[in-house]
């Protein structure tokens, strides 16, 4: 693989090297106060977004939605290690009826006891629970998306104004 590099070295007036040096310290540390508090609010969004929603059971989801940090602080993810976390933002569809996968296209048994149990629904209609989703999925309740989206022109714009101080006062 080829590879292309680019050195830059500036020479010159060390008032100048100093000023740059200072106003990337200052950019660095204010991109990281604003990364950081985005990051938070994005996370308070989507943990009142899946309450919003009304996809919170016993809260195990919601309060798995929390922020991880990058290396200094220059970059975050947002979101949740449970697997079931995409089901609830994006739904499902409808499972496959075709006689060979009959079998697979309902979720397994038993896997919905639990929930049942919680909101009093009889063990018996754990079949035909199964077998609407298998014939409707389920719809989607998003909570991440939405919350990044809300956060998105208040990061860019916080970000555009630390930016630009870092710069007037280096």
């Amino acid at each position: 693989m080829a590879r292309f590099a680019l050195s830059v070295t500036l020479t010159g007036d060390k008032q100048v090297r100093a000023r740059l040096r200072r106003f990337h310290g200052r950019a660095v540390e204010a991109a990281v106060r604003v990364i950081a508090s985005s990051a938070l609010r994005i996370q308070n969004g989507a943990r009142r977004g899946i309450t919003s929603q009304g996809a919170v059971d016993t809260g195990r989801t919601r309060d798995s939605v929390r922020a991880e940090y990058g290396e200094l602080g220059l970059s975050a993810i947002i979101g949740t290690d449970l697997a079931t976390a995409v089901f609830i933002e994006m739904g499902t569809r409808p499972h496959p009826t075709a006689q060979s996968q009959a079998s697979r296209s309902l979720p397994p048994p038993g896997v919905l006891l639990d929930w049942m149990r919680r909101h009093g629904i009889p063990e018996s209609a754990e079949f035909a629970i199964r077998l609407h989703i298998k014939e409707h999925g389920t719809p989607a309740r998003p909570f991440l998306f939405p919350a990044f989206e809300e956060e998105r022109p208040r990061f860019l714009s916080n970000l555009k104004v630390a930016i630009g101080r870092s710069v007037r006062t280096a």
